[in-house]
């Protein structure tokens, strides 16, 4: 299975130059927008449209995970929180709704997981009642589609936010989980791959029991992980 991972965007239509044709499946980790005035709300509108296109196109081959900065606009009537976009909420949130069932919150393949901002295990222990509801016959295993599963029903146990970020919550979920978070206590028996946090290059940490790989490196260099599993 070859697999690229397209990290946080922002606006940036970068992802564009990248041949799927080369590819198995394509993951982009989400926060498509919010460029925090580096492009204007049509440009963040088409980018957002066209990323959107690309998976009804490609709607087997395309994942499109969701970040912190799309899930306010994605589920909007149940956050409290300001929006980071004032002027583009609407059409954001408009989009996003439009488009509900084209997006996920995680994607994983054998032991490799993908989400925006990563599982730390200090989150999974916390909150282990709550998931082990959802377990089949093995979490590790099934953790993806367990957290999918739990977009429906848990939320804000996928949305808590910790003072390392600017939250309340002990522990940040996998729309903010800080990067001291994940890679101090990266799940073991995982390979784990986010954005979210800026980094120069890509950054593994971790060995072959378990790793977190973070990706978001697009505002200093045009990189993608490219994986053949």
């Amino acid at each position: 299975m070859k697999i690229i991972t397209i990290p946080d965007l922002h606006g940036k239509d970068c992802w564009k130059s990248v041949d799927i044709s080369l590819y198995d499946k394509v993951v982009f980790l989400g926060d498509y927008v919010d460029s925090s005035g580096k492009y204007t709300l049509e440009q963040e509108i088409s980018n957002l449209e066209a990323i959107i296109e690309l998976k009804k196109v490609h709607p087997e081959k395309v994942v499109l995970l969701l970040g912190n900065h799309d899930v306010l606009y994605h589920h909007f009537e149940t956050f409290a929180k300001p929006i980071y976009h004032y002027e583009g909420k609407e059409a954001f949130s408009r989009i996003y709704t439009e488009n509900k069932a084209l997006f996920s919150v995680a994607y994983q393949y054998q032991n490799h997981l993908w989400t925006h901002a990563g599982v730390s295990q200090k989150w999974l222990d916390y909150y282990s009642n709550t998931i082990s509801s959802f377990v089949n016959k093995d979490l590790i295993s099934e953790l993806g589609q367990i957290l999918n599963k739990m977009q429906e029903t848990h939320l804000h146990i996928l949305a808590t936010n910790s003072p390392l970020r600017g939250g309340s919550d002990l522990y940040g979920g996998i729309f903010s989980a800080d990067k001291t978070e994940t890679s101090e206590h990266f799940v073991y028996g995982l390979h784990q791959y986010v954005g979210h946090t800026k980094v120069p290059s890509i950054l593994k940490i971790g060995n072959d029991e378990g790793s977190i790989s973070f990706l978001d490196c697009l505002n200093t260099e045009e990189k993608y992980l490219a994986l053949d599993i």
